[in-house]
């Protein structure tokens, strides 16, 4: 029995307190676990049947998407949760953003039906790691879920380049932090990342190791105060430190 999010569950615990999720090791063999958010059940029990057959992957819930965060979405801990958008609808980008302070170490994935860069690029801003568009195969949803669930951004290169172009129009003093000052090296793992490239690709194009990646990562995020890819980029190409994606130059935007 799934106990409501106000109930009772042991002493010292109050009646209105909010179920947080438990940081999880989770090791290289285990299936990533999966949480599906959609308003229409026939088409999430489909969803879960079709990534059932997938061995990587373990549906461990799912639910309608409406204003209300499930309490036993955050209790189930999942590595990767996978939101319908719906056209225009941009209720869910205030879901993920609240989830994403509730469940810190999982990452979210958009499902939608049509292309809509300036709604996308909201939902980078957000939180989202990765947009997947319905008319993909089932093998490409389940590819796109391994990939964001490894810290890397999934999105299709032309609709990264559409998308990312929509957050650069004169905006670039709107978020008040002050506009930092990169290295040279720094530069170039910033335009690897633009470029779509992975952790993994951009070690083996600068005969680096992948943790060293993760650490200029880890101190472009702190310089430019985000927390994942999609915030850098969004924050990055707002602030003109890095150029709309044409033709990839990743030594130079």
């Amino acid at each position: 029995m799934v106990l409501g999010a106000g109930r009772r569950t042991g002493a010292g615990n109050t009646a209105n307190a909010q179920p947080q999720c438990r940081t999880r090791r989770r090791s290289r063999h285990s299936p990533i676990r999966v949480w599906l958010v959609d308003e229409r059940r026939l088409l999430r029990s489909a969803l879960r049947m079709l990534l059932d057959q997938a061995v990587e992957v373990l549906v461990v819930g799912d639910s309608e998407g409406n204003d209300l965060v499930p309490a036993e979405m955050v209790r189930a801990c999942p590595d990767v949760v996978v939101v319908h958008l719906p056209c225009r609808d941009r209720s869910r980008l205030a879901m993920i953003r609240e989830l994403r302070g509730r469940m810190p170490a999982a990452k979210f994935l958009l499902l939608t039906d049509r292309s809509d860069p300036p709604l996308w690029g909201e939902a980078l801003q957000s939180g989202t790691a990765g947009i997947v568009l319905t008319h993909e195969s089932p093998a490409v949803l389940v590819k796109a879920i391994a990939t964001v669930q490894a810290g890397d951004l999934w999105l299709e290169r032309a609709l990264l380049a559409q998308t990312l172009a929509a957050l650069t129009h004169p905006s670039h003093s709107g978020t008040g932090r002050d506009i930092p000052s990169l290295t040279a090296r720094e530069q170039t793992i910033l335009n690897h990342v633009a470029a779509g490239r992975s952790n993994k690709q951009i070690a083996r194009h600068l005969g680096r190791s992948d943790i060293t990646v993760r650490h200029y990562l880890t101190a472009l995020f702190a310089k430019c105060g985000t927390g994942s890819r999609c915030e850098l980029l969004a924050f990055a190409y707002r602030h003109g430190l890095c150029e709309p994606i044409g033709e990839s130059r990743p030594d130079g935007c």
